[in-house]
């Protein structure tokens, strides 16, 4: 709920306002964000070498794929957006779509596997 909340509060302030492009949660709340994404990176790193290795159709590698860049661009915008305010812009947003690529990515494996044949 907190992730959804943040996805629409740093809009909501005028520009000058002090909490403008910042989270609603501060200090080691914001470390724990960070640790949570890049363990996140590295299971989508294991997952898309387990595609690899079970010869996945392309469709579903390319998901994966744009699924990890779209992560560390993410993680990048995020460390970034403490210094530079405009990355927020594109931080929160691409928060948002990385949420729906997810969900993508977690139907198409299960629909591969439910077909109990290698995922295509």
């Amino acid at each position: 709920m907190v992730n959804t909340q943040q996805a629409f509060v740093p809009g909501k302030p005028s520009p000058d306002h002090p909490s403008a492009g910042r989270h609603i949660v501060v200090g080691s709340s914001i470390s724990l964000l960070g640790v949570v994404g890049t363990s996140v990176l590295a299971l989508q790193g294991v997952l898309i070498l387990l595609l690899v290795v079970r010869r996945a159709s392309a469709s579903v590698k390319v998901t994966a794929a744009l699924f990890f860049v779209l992560l560390v661009a993410q993680i990048g915008l995020g460390y970034s957006a403490r210094s530079t305010h405009g990355t927020v812009a594109v931080h929160i947003p691409l928060g948002v779509a990385l949420f729906g690529l997810a969900g993508l990515q977690i139907d198409r494996i299960y629909q591969a596997t439910r077909r109990l044949s290698p995922i295509r």
